[in-house]
């Protein structure tokens, strides 16, 4: 059972800066309230650094301690603040259950995926057509497909429905009746698949809080959910998604644009055109209308696409610094990990191979840097194209990337600040990770459904060289 010490703050460590600040905008007092409730101490700088009393959805004992200096709140308040941030509740829970806490209650949370679009037409669309498909093809159990696009509402088109589908925002009578107006709304359209039409382009779009607890209801009847936001920015939908999959175009402009639209997230897929049916590329059939059978029977070209989405998807573990995937496994590399990964080098060899690249570096323009940046881009442009997920450090919180295309992200995620600068747009920072950026991933990475962190052995380098001594210090 849950005592009341202040060891209990483990279970909010995954909370964000915004979560906090709606955490402490909730009616807190200063007295100790009857019955259920929960005991905090909130200090600025720091986050919450002890909680206590009857907490949400663990096993308590009555406690009847006072607690001097400490705010209290309703359990029930706790409990309501968590369900709406999907992200942190999965962390509490992973949290209590390190803690070998009992867990009391309905816990069920539908996993939660958003499909957005940094370009114009179809293909985001058909992708999460294409999604929707393997995610039910892993046995995820029922899975809904969601189109919440406020502009564009691409989805319907390409499931050759009989009949324009009832949209929620024009079927919401009133509060009493929101389960049965959702319900109504709800199409099926194959064993294990349904479909909602949430949001008419004509109507006010629905706010984070809203979405929020429209989620929360469909977490009774379905296991996943897929929605298709178009280019709608939702920071709650973002933060909460356990993974985001962004279409781009490949280019650096168009990936960076994903990032920042994504920057309160955990883990962004980069999604780019390609023929090549040996990488996880959008080919050709997902900017035409398709034929829905396509994506229920992939073509062995999509095999590769196919395969790469359900590793994302099957993914419990993360690897820090390794090459191999095992299953339910998710390799994250950076630093010399990544380089090495996409130059097809043996870490063998590494003192030698880094080098040769040092030399490929070298400052030839006037200015301070020992390294030059747009030798440093040149390197790494013509390395070939590998799929590969790496690390960044986005507002300085971890986000795990995978499958970039352009030189100028691959580079940013090979070499730290000293070679390649942090880019600034706007209130978002994005660099390159360092030791303590995986560190910080191995605390959050509950946030997306990751139960398990490892680290490979370090790379050790015999005689590093000024390039090298810098890589080597970044490993996880």
């Amino acid at each position: 059972m849950a005592g009341a010490s202040q060891e209990f703050a483990s279970l909010l460590r995954g909370i964000s800066t915004s979560e906090l600040e709606a955490l402490k905008a909730l009616p807190w007092q200063a007295e100790k309230i009857a019955g259920e409730a929960v005991a905090a101490k909130i200090e600025p700088g720091l986050g919450v650094t002890a909680l206590a009393g009857a907490l949400p959805f663990l096993e308590t004992r009555i406690d009847r301690r006072e607690y001097a200096g400490y705010q209290w709140l309703k359990s029930e308040q706790l409990a309501g603040f968590l369900a709406l941030n999907r992200a942190l509740l999965r962390c509490y829970l992973q949290a209590a259950r390190a803690e070998r806490l009992t867990l009391v209650g309905n816990l069920s949370q539908a996993r939660l995926y958003q499909v957005s679009t940094e370009t114009v037409g179809m293909s985001a669309a058909s992708f999460a057509v294409f999604l929707a498909q393997r995610v039910k093809a892993t046995g995820a159990g029922e899975t809904l497909l969601v189109d919440l696009d406020t502009t564009n509402q691409f989805v319907f088109p390409l499931l050759r429905l009989p009949e324009a589908p009832p949209v929620l925002t024009e079927q919401l009578q009133k509060p009493s009746s929101f389960k049965a107006d959702l319900q109504r709304c709800i199409l099926k359209l194959a064993n294990g698949l349904s479909y909602l039409n949430m949001q008419a382009t004509s109507l006010r779009p629905f706010s984070d809080a809203e979405l929020a607890r429209i989620v929360g209801t469909l977490d009774a009847d379905f296991d996943s959910v897929i929605i298709y936001s178009g280019r709608l920015k939702s920071a709650w939908l973002s933060a909460n998604a356990e993974q985001n999959y962004a279409i781009t175009d490949g280019s650096y402009k168009s990936e960076l644009a994903a990032l920042i639209r994504h920057s309160g997230g955990l883990h962004t897929v980069l999604m780019a055109p390609g023929r090549d049916k040996y990488q996880p590329h959008l080919n050709e059939e997902f900017a035409r209308l398709p034929d829905p059978t396509l994506w229920q029977e992939p073509a062995p070209h999509l095999n590769v696409l196919q395969e790469t989405i359900e590793q994302f998807v099957s993914a419990r573990r993360l690897t820090l610094g390794a090459r191999r995937t095992s299953p339910m496994t998710l390799d994250i590399l950076w630093g010399i990990n990544l380089y090495f990964h996409y130059a097809r080098e043996d870490e063998t060899a590494a003192d030698k191979i880094l080098n040769k690249l040092q030399k490929k570096m070298s400052a030839r323009y006037p200015g301070s840097s020992f390294f030059s940046q747009r030798s440093a881009l040149k390197a790494i442009s013509i390395l070939p194209q590998r799929a590969a997920t790496t690390l960044l450090s986005v507002n300085s919180n971890p986000m795990i990337v995978s499958l970039p295309r352009s030189a100028e992200l691959r580079a940013l995620a090979i070499f730290p600040a000293g070679v390649i600068p942090a880019v600034n747009h706007g209130l978002t920072r994005i660099a390159a990770a360092g030791a303590a950026t995986a560190d910080d991933l191995m605390t959050l990475a509950a946030r997306s459904g990751f139960n398990q962190v490892l680290k490979s052995a370090r790379i050790t380098l015999q005689k590093p060289n000024a390039l090298a001594a810098v890589l080597e210090q970044v490993q996880p």
